[in-house]
C-alpha cells in the first residue's frame, strides 16, 4: 500500500509540474532506489538496526546535552513554558554547529592533502 501512496505522490508532482518534459528520471529513480536500499538495511539487517540505533541514541544524547544547556542558561523558565526561541532554537543551533565543524574538518583535511600534493 506504501508504494502505491509513493507512486501517487511522484504522479501528482509530475502532473502539476510546469515542465514535465524535463522531469529528471534518472534522480527519481535513483532517490528511490537510495531509499528502498536504507529500508532494506535497517528493517531486514541487524547491522542495519544496530547503526541506525548507534545513530538515534547520538542524536538523543545530543538532544539532550541541549536541554541542560537550554535549562543552565534560562533557569526554570526554561520548563514551565514551551517557547520556540528557548526549546527549539538552541537544538538547531547546536546541530548547525556540529555540521560545520564537521565540514570545516573535511574541508581543512582535503585541503591538507592537496597542499601536500596527495590529491591532483
Amino acid at each position: 500500500m506504501s508504494l502505491v501512496g509513493l507512486l501517487a505522490m511522484i504522479v501528482i508532482a509530475w502532473l502539476v509540474s510546469k515542465h514535465r518534459r524535463v522531469v529528471p528520471w534518472r534522480t527519481i529513480a535513483w532517490g528511490l532506489g537510495l531509499q528502498l536500499t536504507f529500508a532494506l538495511l535497517v528493517l531486514k539487517t541487524d547491522v542495519g538496526g544496530v547503526a541506525f540505533g548507534a545513530l538515534n541514541d547520538a542524536v538523543i544524547t545530543v538532544l539532550d546535552v541541549t536541554a541542560k544547556g537550554t535549562e543552565f542558561v534560562f533557569g526554570a523558565y526554561a520548563n514551565e513554558t514551551f517557547t520556540i526561541a528557548i526549546n527549539v532554537l538552541p537544538t538547531i543551533d547546536l546541530a548547525r554547529l556540529g555540521l560545520r565543524a564537521m565540514f570545516g574538518g573535511l574541508l581543512a583535511s582535503l585541503m591538507t592533502a592537496s597542499v601536500a600534493g596527495l590529491l591532483v
